[in-house]
């Protein structure tokens, strides 16, 4: 038999969109493909913090960031957080285009949260009743 990579998206694959628990079965699933000698990667455009409740179930690896951050069991292989001009770079783009911009700092990371204004203005309703929000996640340079 031939081992295999399996990447898995988070929101709608794994998990319910918003939540952060798989059902028993995807756990399963997870368990017996590693069991059988495959390897099982995260691969999601969140951050590697944000993944932490996920990992307790036993993954080979991550692809998250969308694709800029790499881990494959302990190690990292690949790592290419925003600089500080990209991240003000997007975030005059979301201005100008009337995007409604918070955002909250870490040491490692920067989460502008990204609504368009009439999404805020207009139908609040529609906001509450989303599980999570629409987010955009930076990774910040390693300090």
């Amino acid at each position: 038999m031939k081992r295999k990579i399996i990447f898995l998206d988070i929101d709608g694959t794994l998990t319910e969109p918003g939540s952060n628990e798989p059902p028993d079965s995807a756990v399963k699933a997870v368990r017996k493909a590693r069991e059988g000698g495959h390897y099982v990667f995260l691969c999601t455009g969140r951050n590697y913090d944000m993944l932490m409740p996920l990992l307790k179930y036993g993954f080979d690896g991550v692809v998250a960031s969308s694709g800029g951050y790499i881990r494959c069991g302990e190690e990292v292989i690949y790592d290419c957080p925003m600089t500080e001009v990209q991240k003000q770079r997007a975030m005059a783009v979301l201005e100008k285009n009337g995007v409604y911009r918070d955002q909250m700092e870490t040491p490692a990371m920067f989460f502008p949260a990204a609504f368009p204004a009439p999404v805020i203005a207009g139908n609040t309703i529609r906001l509450r009743k989303m599980k999570q929000p629409p987010m955009l996640c930076f990774i910040r340079r390693s300090l």
